[in-house]
């Protein structure tokens, strides 16, 4: 049997390379599509549901624009607990731990999935999250990061004063602003339902 000439090898190489890097597009092809626009809202939905049964008692508004895809973003942005615990050593990491351990992925696996994430949603908006608000106008604003179908974070900022959903579709509105109380949260989703959530970061600003 003769061996392979050096042209053939090359061929059978192009060849092993094109379908890699079909199989490749078509894999990234089908985790984007996966989360379509009525996906991105059942799951947003399912998350603000959450939160409603958890704190039943307060009127907020959904912010339309998408954060973050970072674990606790808002206080990290902010250098929250900088400023309100300087004495106090605060470790971000450790729900990122655990969340990473039951979702069974490594910080490479969530470096991916933030890129992805951050790629697609950093601060697009979608006005369609305002019709999740349960009021008018709130001092209680939830802000979502971008969606991942196994994970979203979220804050839950109370402010001082009340907001109106015209703020909110605006440029107007500044979450950076002096609040009274903020959590940050983590959903880790099944089926596009809430399996876990974990409030972290709280802390009332007196």
């Amino acid at each position: 049997m003769k061996k392979p000439t050096i042209k053939q090898k090359s061929s059978w190489g192009v060849l092993i390379l094109a379908i890699s890097l079909f199989i490749n597009g078509c894999g990234q092809k089908e985790n984007q599509e996966t989360i379509s626009p009525e996906l991105q809202l059942e799951i947003i939905k399912n998350c603000v549901s959450q939160i409603q049964k958890d704190a039943p008692m307060i009127n907020f508004l959904v912010n339309p624009q998408f954060q973050r895809f970072e674990f606790n973003s808002y206080f990290k942005e902010n250098h929250i607990m900088e400023k309100y615990q300087p004495d106090g050593k605060y470790n971000y990491d450790k729900k990122k731990a655990e969340t990473l351990k039951l979702l069974a992925w490594s910080n490479e696996d969530f470096l991916d999935a933030q890129r992805e994430a951050n790629k697609i949603y950093l601060n697009k908006n979608n006005l369609a999250l305002l019709d999740f608000s349960n009021a008018s106008q709130g001092n209680f604003v939830i802000s979502f990061s971008g969606i991942n179908k196994n994970l979203v974070f979220a804050d839950l900022i109370q402010y001082p004063k009340f907001i109106a959903v015209s703020e909110l579709k605006s440029s107007s509105f500044i979450r950076n602003e002096k609040f009274m109380s903020a959590t940050c949260i983590i959903f880790i989703l099944k089926d596009n339902q809430v399996e876990k959530v974990f409030y972290d970061c709280d802390i009332t600003n007196n």
